[in-house]
């Protein structure tokens, strides 16, 4: 229940609410009891932060403030009363560092009347109170520690609080305050507390039987208005200066007023015991004791209930007499103690609160309601509304047309307790829900839809027709419905056109897709045409479908040799031996790549092969294998044979020539007259070593007969001539054929070498050897490789 500014809650159900909520600044929280839904836990408001005013009144089931333990924020009221369970408020505001970001600066604050409340320790954010801070009838309260930032206040009273209370320590802050009340305090025998207190308006001490010491009031100042230090039998012992009022004279002002009664006097503070007659009044019980700190014998007086003072002269007229009716709070007069102050309920009046006024009286409840007392509680009442009102005082007439009870666009006027309905013309009924019928079954021709209508009715026609009732065909052909060029034919009710080629449809609007079968075979591009379709064929393929492979083979690409291999829109040609390219057109160069191995002559044949000529001791087809002379041991006469790059070598004993050692040692040298000299070296692959002739003017030639096991000779020479001399540098000739003549030769005449070669059956052969001119007077180097010429 919220007013404005205002949350109440008085069941369960309300805190719970408030568990999405993070603050209510501003707000005055009312936290109240006296529901059957009774509020039992805070812990719901664990996340709100701030609020206004905080009243927690009348709770009987709530034991603590768990749930307000993140509270940084309240005031300025703070009041917690009546709350029979409630047995600390160590939880309000646990959370919150007591530092001066978080200081709380209150009017006023009142606890009072929690039996079971001890301490007070979660109001240590209270910094500074511009009113009243009361702490009263705390039976169960024995620990004030919870104000120790408390710097400033402006009234305290510290009053009734029972039994547990001896000592009020707390308060250390405390720097100053207007009114200062410790009363009625039934077992406080020490004030240790106000340590800091500077400046004091009024002190009133009065009425604390057990009272000893005030030690804590030592550091006060200054007192502006006056000190009553009344009824309190035992402080004489702290304060011996009490009695002559020197200590309290000196601190207050001038037109101060110091009242120490009973004033202490030698007598009294030496020596008071239970003489008869006996010093308590109203049956209280006499005992005598001895102070710790005397020896001289004292009594105390304990008060029967209702009673109270040093000999139970005064009587608690709140308690004996419960003055206060329908619900009041009496509070003691603290001036006057026979004298009481009732708070009333809400409802009632009266000194004693007597008077219950009656809710009824001024007549709240408006447009003829009934008003009935809330007898459950005091000054409440309820409104019984008549029919079309409501609200809490039956102010509100409740709009009838708020449902929009009219239907079919109706106009609603509200009334009491009622509504009219204006109807729209073809419409009836109290809500205009009734519809004026005008169709009839022949309302429409050709079969049209009649829907009735505000005062007639209209005619939904079919396509073709038209007219109020559908009776005229209509001519859809004027309207050129047919497309690309087709011929509309108007038809009862309807029409029809006749579409050109390649468009179909009821309006010819769609063309006709004659590629949408595919009839390209999937070998070409389909186009539609307005008459059929086009296949544009891939490559390698032809026909109107595109369903013929072409063969390129059929126009011979390939050379005569060669095999065509037919593909799609190409060919292969498969070449022969010896040929190469696309078309295999090309010859084949076999030699390129040089298959002949160790430095042999690569020769080309007409197929397209070709033949390795070895270098000598080698043979194989490619000339790979190397041969072994010396395997058959063809040295003579004991040679030696060994593997040379040309063959072999026969190292012969002493007393033998030849290649293979197998002549004599004798040489028959023959000189010849020959007009060029210089020096020749000889040798062949079976010769073991080479002869190196040298041959002059005067030695011009030698002549050597050798036996050659082989048809290959070699033959080097340097050659000296002379200017315009000729002669033969070389010549060969085989013993068993004489006619076989090969001489080498220098003709001065063109100044050039050349080769001579004859031979049985045929004439003398001459071959140039070299078209570089022969240079008279220098030295030249000629050499020849003789070998035949392979079988083909």
């Amino acid at each position: 229940m919220t007013e404005s500014g205002i949350l109440t809650l008085a069941t369960q159900e309300d805190v719970d609410r408030l568990a999405v909520c993070t603050s209510l600044w501003n707000t005055r929280v009312d936290i109240v009891g006296g529901s059957t839904d009774p509020i039992v836990s805070l812990l719901p408001m664990r996340d709100i932060t701030s609020l206004g005013d905080l009243f927690i009144n009348g709770l009987t089931h709530l034991t603590s403030l768990s749930g307000l333990e993140n509270l940084s924020h309240y005031g300025p009221e703070l009041s917690i009363v009546n709350n029979y369970q409630l047995s600390t408020t160590a939880q309000l505001s646990a959370n919150v560092p007591p530092d001066s970001a978080h200081f709380l600066s209150l009017t006023n604050v009142g606890v009072r009347s929690n039996p079971l409340l001890r301490y007070l320790s979660g109001l240590r954010l209270i910094n500074t109170i511009t009113g009243l801070l009361y702490i009263q009838n705390g039976d169960s309260l024995a620990d004030l520690s919870g104000f120790d930032n408390l710097v400033h206040v402006d009234s305290l009273v510290l009053a009734l609080l029972g039994d547990s209370l001896t000592d009020i320590s707390g308060f250390s802050s405390l720097h100053s305050a207007s009114r200062l009340y410790i009363t009625r305090n039934n077992k406080l025998e020490v004030i240790s507390g106000f340590q800091r207190l500077r400046y004091l308006g009024g002190l009133l001490i009065t009425q604390n039987p057990q009272l000893v010491a005030v030690d804590g009031l030592y550091g006060l100042e200054r007192a502006d208005l006056r000190i009553d230090i009344i009824d309190n039998p035992l402080l004489c012992y702290s304060l011996d200066s009490l009695s002559d009022e020197l200590f309290w004279q000196s601190r207050i002002g001038e037109e101060g007023i110091v009242m120490v009664s009973p004033k202490p006097t030698a007598d009294r503070c030496s020596t008071r015991t239970c003489t008869h007659p006996t010093p308590c009044l109203n049956n209280g019980n006499c005992t005598n004791t001895t102070l710790p700190d005397i020896t001289a014998n004292e009594f105390v007086c304990r008060c029967p209930a209702n009673f109270f003072g040093v000999g139970c002269q005064n009587i608690d007229v709140c308690s004996a007499l419960q003055p206060c009716q329908n619900g009041g709070n009496c509070t003691v007069d603290l001036l006057s103690p026979s004298q009481f102050v009732c708070s009333c309920q809400p409802g009632t009046t009266g000194p004693s609160c007597e008077i219950v006024i009656s809710p009824c009286a001024s007549s709240p409840c408006e447009n003829g309601a009934a008003c009935i007392d809330d007898s459950s509680t005091a000054g409440q009442f309820n409104c019984l509304c008549l029919p079309g009102f409501s609200g809490e005082r039956c102010q509100s007439d409740v709009d009838d047309c708020e449902s929009s009870p009219c239907l079919n666009g109706g106009t609603c006027y509200d009334g009491a307790n009622s509504y009219s309905c204006e109807c729209p013309p073809g419409f009836s009924g109290e809500q205009c829900q009734s519809q004026l019928v005008f169709c009839s079954p022949d309302s429409c021709a050709n079969n049209g839809s009649c829907i009735d209508e505000v005062g007639g009715f209209s005619c939904v026609c079919l396509p073709g027709w038209t007219g109020p009732e559908c009776q005229q065909n209509m001519n859809e052909c004027v309207d050129e419905v047919c497309e690309n060029g087709a011929t509309c034919v108007d038809r009862p009710g309807s029409f029809t056109c006749l579409c050109g080629p390649g468009f179909t449809g009821q309006t010819c609007s769609d063309t006709i897709d004659f590629c949408s079968s595919n009839p390209c075979s999937g070998n070409g591009e389909c186009s539609s045409t307005d008459s059929g379709f086009t296949c544009q064929c891939d490559p390698g393929y032809t026909g109107e479908l595109c369903d013929q492979d072409i063969d390129e083979c059929l126009s011979s690409p390939c050379s005569d040799s060669a095999t065509c291999m037919h593909g799609i829109d190409h060919f292969t040609c498969i070449c022969p031996p010896g040929t190469t390219g696309l078309l295999c057109d090309t010859p084949l160069d076999q030699c390129s790549s040089q298959p002949c191995l160790n430095d042999a002559t690569c020769l080309e044949d007409s197929l397209g092969g070709f033949q390795c000529l070895c270098t000598p001791g080698f043979t194989g087809p490619l000339c790979q294998t190397q041969l072994d002379f010396c395997v058959d041991d063809p040295c003579l006469n004991g040679g030696t044979c060994s593997i040379s790059e040309t063959g072999f070598e026969c190292a012969c004993p002493t007393g033998w020539l030849g290649p293979l050692c197998q002549f004599a040692d004798s040489v028959t040298t023959k000189l010849t007259s020959c007009g060029v000299e210089g020096a020749t070296d000889i040798f062949s692959e079976s010769l073991s070593t080479t002869d190196s002739v040298a041959f002059t003017s005067e030695s011009p030639a030698i002549t050597t007969q050798y036996s050659l096991l082989s048809s290959a000779l070699y033959f080097s020479s340097w050659v000296w001539q002379e200017e315009g001399t000729a002669g033969t540098i070389f010549s060969l000739t085989d013993t068993s054929d004489p006619s076989m003549l090969t001489s080498l030769v220098s003709d001065p005449e063109f100044s050039e070498v050349k080769l001579h070669y004859s031979g049985s059956g045929m004439s003398e052969q001459e071959l140039t050897i070299t078209n570089t001119p022969l240079s008279f007077r220098r030295w030249h180097h000629i050499s020849i490789s003789l070998s035949p010429l392979p079988s083909l």
